[in-house]
C-alpha cells in the first residue's frame, strides 16, 4: 500500500481518530486557526512597524505610528485557514508516526 493510494490516506485517518479518542478531529482545525488569527492580530502591528523602520523614506515619512492596524482584518482572514491546516497536519503527521515509536520503545 503506497501513500498515495486514497486507501491508505483513509486508514490513516481512522487510526487518527481511533487514537484521538473522544477528542473530535475539528478541534484540530478549530484551535488552529483561532491560534493563527491571535497571532497575525498581536504581531500584525509590529511587522508594519519593522517595515517602516526600513524604508528609504524614514519612519515618520512612512507612516510613523499611524495605522499601524491598516490591513490586519485581509492578513487575519488569510491566516485563519493556514492556521486550521498547519495545525491538523502536524497533529496528522505526530499520530501517523506514533506505531513506529511505539514500536522502537517495545524493542528496548
Amino acid at each position: 500500500m503506497s501513500v498515495s493510494d486514497p486507501s491508505f490516506v483513509v486508514s490513516l485517518l481512522v487510526n487518527l481518530e481511533i487514537k484521538c479518542g473522544n477528542f473530535e478531529l475539528t478541534v484540530f482545525f478549530q484551535s488552529g486557526g483561532a491560534a493563527g488569527t491571535a497571532v497575525d492580530i498581536a504581531l500584525f502591528p509590529l511587522d508594519t512597524l519593522k517595515t517602516r523602520l526600513q524604508s528609504q523614506a524614514g519612519f515618520w515619512k512612512s507612516g510613523g505610528l499611524r495605522g499601524i492596524y491598516a490591513g490586519v482584518g485581509p492578513a487575519a482572514l488569510g491566516s485563519a485557514p493556514n492556521g486550521k491546516i498547519m495545525s491538523f497536519m502536524w497533529k496528522f503527521k505526530s499520530f501517523s508516526f506514533m506505531p513506529y515509536k511505539l514500536i522502537y520503545l517495545e524493542d528496548i
